[in-house]
């Protein structure tokens, strides 16, 4: 997998991460919190990206036009986190989610930025960049994880 495929991936999972969850909204401060995060992915134009950005990249030729999608969707996850910061979470839980998403975010911006501009010859920074990768798609896959059970356990139905 070269190095665009693997942004590619990464900016795909978090994409995957801005799932919606509908229901009405009740006094469990859990689910309430759930409810925000969804809102604000909505809110911040998360709704049916996942789709469109997997079928401009399966249309992208080369790594110069791969570069050109991973361009056009980096501006919605640079205000992710900032966003996810300022929702008001009521629960101990909520706030551990809205730590580890809008840090998970805060990394992987970080990572594809170093990415667009990189020697793709430096294999060490290409090898430090890929471990970054990692570990930011790793943060983002577990708090959506810990996201989906929890809306499982009040009921949350997910929406793509």
């Amino acid at each position: 997998m070269n190095l665009w495929q693997k942004i590619g991936k990464l900016l795909f999972t978090a994409l995957c991460c801005g799932v919606l969850f509908t229901t009405a909204c009740g006094g469990n401060p859990e689910k309430q919190d759930i409810i925000a995060l969804g809102k604000a992915f909505k809110e911040l134009g998360y709704e049916g990206k996942d789709q469109e950005y997997k079928q401009k990249l399966q249309a992208a030729k080369n790594d110069d036009e791969v570069k050109q999608v991973i361009e056009e969707f980096v501006p919605i996850f640079e205000k992710t986190p900032q966003e996810i910061r300022k929702l008001h979470m009521k629960s101990e839980e909520g706030k551990k989610l809205q730590k580890d998403i809008a840090d998970g975010f805060d990394k992987m911006v970080s990572v594809i930025r170093k990415m667009l501009t990189i020697d793709a010859n430096d294999a060490d920074a290409v090898f430090q960049l890929n471990k970054e990768a990692m570990d930011a798609q790793m943060q983002l896959q577990q708090a959506q994880q810990r996201l989906f059970t929890l809306a499982g356990k009040h009921g949350l139905k997910m929406e793509k």
